[in-house]
């Protein structure tokens, strides 16, 4: 349902995309897989990883909001033949997060 609303806000349907959520146990985890993957840690409370399609958040942290915020990432990069720089990226996905129940 999350993801169908995200879809519907960013009016992008890309086919066939599913996404996977790996729920981690604590922060310090969370920036250990961002580390490990991108050489570098992270402040954010979850993270969308194109490559494999993933979402990793700790259960403390995920929320709708959350989840929709980083399916929003997962639907844009699915959607555009190049992917969009990050920073228009990260406010369309700003903008379903905010806008997910209205």
């Amino acid at each position: 349902t999350i993801f169908r609303r995200a879809e519907g806000l960013l009016d992008m349907y890309p086919p066939g995309v599913h996404v996977t959520v790996k729920v981690i146990p604590t922060q310090n985890a969370v920036q250990s897989v961002h580390a490990a993957r991108y050489g570098v840690g992270t402040e954010a409370i979850a993270f969308y990883v194109f490559e494999n399609n993933t979402i990793y958040a700790t259960a403390k942290d995920l929320s709708t909001s959350v989840l929709a915020h980083e399916m929003a990432h997962c639907i844009i990069d699915h959607y555009f033949g190049i992917r969009p720089p990050r920073k228009i990226e990260e406010m369309l996905a700003m903008y379903v997060d905010a806008h997910l129940w209205e």
